[in-house]
Order: structure tokens, then C-alpha cells, then sequence
């Protein structure tokens, strides 16, 4: 395997000595592929082969040639073997697969779900199929290829990439790292947490494959600080190596003097000055950081198959695919909001996010909460019993509404939560209301916790529970039914909101932020007390942390733009411990506790032995 990298370059022979690409997503024909590997495998400059630029089937529509539908027919027989099996599962009365056509509307959610889930897979195929062809001839370079964004942040049904399939095709995957952070907010900030910690459960060898050095058409730069903020973190997040678009600012199109390291002149700049600091730091340090893992404390269950559902569900004409003159309406769904919001929520409470899949149920076990965003298709038996043995075994699930509300085939369920988690989760829904986001602000109705004062504003789903075997922990004001209800089950607990958290904490509103995450902190507890590294709270300061064999490399971010005192506990930190500065202000201990003042916009890396 390689080793870590910060992929800094010197002089305009870039573009020819830092990777080759094979055009396969234009030329899928074998013997230019192989004339290109036979040609340039030799070359000393080359580092790696880039199978594919951001491999993504746009739009919703797709291709639906006589090829492709012949492609989706056969993924479908592969699956469901006989046509019989087919039509019973989706409601069908096909004759035969040759029946089967692209969906001819969205409204079909069964239809249009298994096409783009379709796509996925084989574009997955494309691009093992591009990696065994060069294989054939070069065993020795790396093969690499990134997505232009991760499925936990683009449309799913229109933008389509698996970003779990596409990872095992080569050795290292990434992402293009676009995060504005010109209005420095905590959406943009934890975006980067978001991005680099999908990336980390995809694919433990990652790149931050296209970091942008600059904006395009004389925007407002980039600063310096803010390219050491995203690198840093993207290192300290797991990142093995980071690739900048691009060396030279453009001179033409619509990235004109848009992305560069240097000017449009090839004069030297600010950003390249930080990159370069960066980049000794990193040599210095690359044994460290290459063996070095991060750790989270919470693991976020993605479901891209409510993710896709949802995102249905808020589907029209307006916002189904791309114009043929115009730019598409990106379609903020439910499930997506919901779960970058609780995303956020947990970025500000400072805890390490892992990212859990129905394909790696096995990593339940290492957390000790798991949280659910809107999993509506949550429904398959092996994550029911996945789910059921995690929560018999002493874990703690938390869930916003509507646990498997609808089943595999999309249909909706006939009591919620289906396949049997209303048992888990001790109780069911009487009634479920979707709001319109336009309508929130007129609402009044909210939910009020047990025992106090304290409301938490609805947001985008009003569900009233009836517990079964479950306690009733926060009720509705306008009726009290129940709005939050807790289940002890087995060793464990769960809990089930009426409402989608990450949603509500997207809201604007201070105090029900507020209230929210006092609420969450509660049910997190246990969490935070397993922390190896504990941040004393602190305004728009976050913390990662790194593993090694012996030793611990945090990093603290301060995002904010003026300076402030951070103190972290710390299990790791005894009277012989030993604080080494990395990179950035320096950071001592004092009274067993690691002290650091931080100005804004500033980063102190440090190793803990």
C-alpha cells in the first residue's frame, strides 16, 4: 500500500507526471485501455491510474437505449430469477422480462426505485470492469477514482454513485471536497466532518481527491486558513492523502482564474505557501499518520434506500431531472435533511461520527448508540435482526419516525414501525402528518418533554406514538399523545421520536436548537463518557482525534474568528504523558489536562504518548 501523501507539486509539468487517465467512460473499448496501460505503465512519473473522473449516472431519466434496458432487465433476472417473482413482488403482470421497460413516470415509486438502483450496480460493473483490464497488464500502480459528491450528500435518485460498490472496484477511493466556507456558518464546517467520516466507513484508505485551491471567476479567494482548515481536518478525519484542484488557475471557461495554487500567471500565492507548510509537516509525520486510525464514539445509520424513497416522496415535475439548457433544482428531501441535521447536532457535541450500512451490519456492535434517520425502508430481515440482537445485547437505538413504513417493494406498511420493530420499539403510530416546509412557521404545535418546561418545535413530520410496552417520554401539545417514547428491550433501550430530529435541528430557531440538544446530550451520555479526548464546551471549536499503535494524535479546530481557551480532558493524559507539537499553536498540559490558546481560525496538531 501507498504511503500517505500531500500531493503538492512544483513547476507546470503537472498536468503530465501526476496521473494518467484512461478515458474509459467515453471509450469502453478494451484495446485502447490496454494500448494506454502498455504505453505508460513504464513511465517513472507515473503515480497512479484514474479509472474514472467521478463515475455518476445523471439524470433521473438516464439511458434507457435498447442496451441499457437490456442491461436492467438482466440486473432485475439476476435478482429475481423467474418473472413470476418479479410481478409478485412489485404488483406487476409482466409476461416476461422483455416486458420490462424504463419507468414512463416517477410517480411508480416501486418502478423508478429499482431503475436507479439499477444504475448503481451497473456502473459499479463498469468500473470493475476498467480496473480488471488494466489489472491484466499493470499489477504494480495503484488504481484510483473519486466521486463528485458522496451519496450521503447528493440526490440519490437523480445523481446516482455507490460509493460502497465503486470503493471495492480500486485501492483508493475519494471525493471532491466542494465545501463553501465564505460565510464560515456550522453547516459548512460540519459538512467537512460529514464528507471526510462517509468517506472513512467507505473505503479506510481515502483521499480528499479534489480539494478546490480557490473559487473560479474572481469570487471572493480563498484564504489560506481555510485550505489548512479543510486539509487538516481531512488528515485528522483519516485522510491519507490529499489531491488539489488544481495547480495553475484556469484560463478559459467557466472555471476561468477559478481553483488555483498559483495565479493565472503561475506567480506564487498565500494558498500555496500553506500547502507547502503543510506538506513538511505531513513528511515529518508520515509513519504516524498512515498508521494512525480515527475513532468515533456514534455511529449514524445511512439508509440509502430511504434516502432514495424519500426523496420520491418529494419528487415533481420541477425538480425531476436536469432542463436540457438549464441547471438542475436540487431536491432537499426529508430523509436528506434530517440527516445532516442530526449530523451537525452530533458535530456540535463534539463526538466522532462512523456511518453504518444494511452492508455492514457487523459494526453495530462497536457503538454504543446508534442513531436512525427517517428510516421509512428500514424493513429487510437481516437488518430487523441485526437491529433486534444490537439492542438485546445492551445498545442504545435512537430513531426518528417511522421505522419501516414502508416495505421492500416500496409499498406502504400496514402498521408502523413494520416488519416487527414496533416491538423493539415499544409502541406504534396512531396517526403521521407530513409538513410542508413552507407551513412550519405557522405552526404552533410542538413537542413538550416530561417533567418540564422545555419544547421542541415540529419539523417536517408530526407522528403520534401509542406505546405498547414503551414509556411515554415527551407528548404533544396540542393533544398529548405521544411524541417521544422510550423501550427497555433486553439489555438495551430504544427511542422513537414523532418527529425528525436532524430536521428540527436544521431550524433556525435558537432556543429550540437549544432545547434539542439538551435533550440529546441526556440520551448520550454514555457516549461521552467513553471519550478518549473530552473538549470542555467551547464556541465553533471542534476536536479530532487519531489512534496508533502507543500513541493518540489530536487536532482542535477553532472556526471561530476570535481567539479562545480550550481545555480537553482526557483518559490518554496521566503525569507521564508527553504532549509533542506537530503543526500550528502549541498546546501544554496543565493540571493533567491538555491546555491550548487558540486564535481564530487557527489549528493546533499534537501528539499524545
Amino acid at each position: 500500500m501507498a504511503t500517505l501523501k500531500i500531493l503538492v507539486v512544483e513547476d507546470s509539468s503537472f498536468a503530465r507526471i501526476a496521473i494518467t487517465k484512461a478515458i474509459s467512460s467515453l471509450l469502453p473499448n478494451a484495446e485502447f485501455i490496454e494500448a494506454a496501460v502498455k504505453r505508460y505503465m513504464s513511465q517513472p512519473q507515473l503515480i497512479a491510474w484514474s479509472i474514472w473522473n467521478e463515475p455518476r449516472r445523471r439524470n433521473t431519466g438516464d439511458c434507457a437505449c435498447d442496451e441499457s434496458t437490456k442491461k436492467y432487465r438482466l440486473w432485475l433476472k439476476e435478482r429475481f430469477h423467474t418473472i413470476e417473482n418479479l410481478n409478485d413482488f412489485m404488483g406487476k403482470a409482466w409476461g416476461e422480462f422483455d416486458d420490462v421497460n424504463a419507468p414512463a413516470m416517477y410517480g411508480d415509486y416501486t418502478e423508478m426505485y429499482f431503475w436507479r438502483k439499477a444504475t448503481g450496480y451497473l456502473l459499479a460493473d463498469q468500473l470493475q470492469w476498467v480496473s480488471d483490464t488494466i489489472r491484466k497488464h499493470d499489477g504494480v500502480h495503484p488504481l484510483v477514482t473519486h466521486c463528485g459528491g458522496s451519496r450521503v450528500e447528493t440526490d440519490v435518485i437523480r445523481d446516482v454513485c455507490d460509493d460502497e460498490l465503486n470503493a471495492k472496484t480500486v485501492d483508493w477511493y475519494g471525493m471532491s471536497f466542494w465545501v463553501p466556507l465564505l460565510n464560515h456558518n456550522a453547516k459548512s464546517f460540519s459538512r467537512i466532518g460529514m464528507k471526510n467520516d462517509w468517506l472513512a466507513a467507505v473505503s479506510p484508505y481515502y483521499w480528499n481527491y479534489e480539494q478546490y485551491a480557490n473559487t473560479p471567476m474572481w469570487h471572493k479567494p480563498t484564504l489560506p486558513e481555510d485550505i489548512r482548515m479543510q486539509t487538516l481536518f481531512s488528515l485528522m478525519s483519516g485522510a491519507k492523502g490529499i489531491l488539489y484542484w488544481q495547480y495553475k488557475s484556469e484560463r478559459f471557461g467557466e472555471e476561468s482564474n477559478g481553483y488555483g495554487l498559483m495565479a493565472v500567471d503561475g506567480s506564487q500565492t498565500p494558498r500555496m505557501d500553506a500547502v507547502k507548510e503543510m506538506a513538511e509537516t505531513v513528511c515529518k509525520n508520515e509513519d504516524l499518520l498512515h498508521a494512525a486510525r480515527p475513532l468515533a464514539q456514534v455511529a449514524v445509520y445511512y439508509d440509502d434506500e430511504s434516502d432514495a424513497v424519500s426523496r420520491l416522496e418529494e419528487t415533481n415535475y420541477a425538480n425531476l431531472c436536469l432542463n436540457f439548457n438549464g441547471t438542475p433544482q436540487s431536491c432537499f428531501a426529508r430523509y436528506k435533511q434530517t440527516l445532516c441535521g442530526i449530523y451537525e447536532l452530533l458535530w456540535q457535541m463534539n463526538l466522532q461520527v462512523d456511518f453504518i450500512t444494511r452492508r455492514t451490519l457487523d459494526r453495530l456492535k462497536n457503538y454504543s448508540t446508534v442513531i436512525m434517520p427517517f428510516p421509512i425502508m428500514v424493513n429487510s430481515d437481516d437488518e430487523i435482526k441485526a437491529l433486534t440482537e444490537y439492542v438485546e445485547d445492551g445498545g442504545t437505538l435512537i430513531s426518528d419516525a417511522s421505522p419501516a413504513a414502508r416495505e421492500a417493494n416500496t409499498w406502504v406498511s400496514t402498521k408502523t414501525p413494520g416488519g416487527g420493530l414496533d416491538k423493539l420499539f415499544g409502541c406504534v403510530e396512531k396517526d403521521k402528518i407530513y409538513v410542508h416546509e413552507a407551513d412550519e412557521a405557522s405552526l404552533t404545535k410542538h413537542i413538550i418533554l416530561n417533567g418540564s418546561k422545555a419544547c421542541i418545535p415540529v419539523s417536517r413530520v408530526i407522528a403520534e406514538l401509542e406505546p405498547t410496552t414503551g414509556k411515554v417520554m415527551a407528548q404533544w401539545n396540542y393533544n398529548q399523545s405521544a411524541a417521544l417514547i422510550q423501550n427497555h428491550y433486553g439489555k438495551g433501550r430504544t427511542y422513537l421520536f414523532g418527529t425528525l430530529i436532524g430536521c428540527v435541528f436544521e431550524k433556525e430557531q435558537a432556543q429550540g436548537k437549544h432545547e434539542l440538544m439538551s435533550l440529546m446530550t441526556d440520551l448520550l451520555k454514555d457516549n461521552s463518557a467513553k471519550q478518549t479526548f473530552i473538549l470542555q464546551q467551547a464556541n465553533k471549536v471542534t476536536m479530532r482525534y487519531l489512534e496508533g499503535e502507543g500513541y493518540y494524535i489530536g487536532g482542535v479546530f477553532n472556526f471561530s474568528d476570535v481567539t479562545q481557551k480550550v481545555i480537553v480532558d482526557s483518559i490518554a493524559v496521566n503525569e507521564k504523558s508527553r504532549i509533542e507539537h506537530m503543526f500550528g499553536i502549541n498546546a501544554g498540559l496543565a493540571d493533567g489536562k491538555i491546555s491550548i490558546d487558540i486564535p481564530g481560525r487557527s489549528i493546533s496538531i499534537f501528539k499524545v504518548s
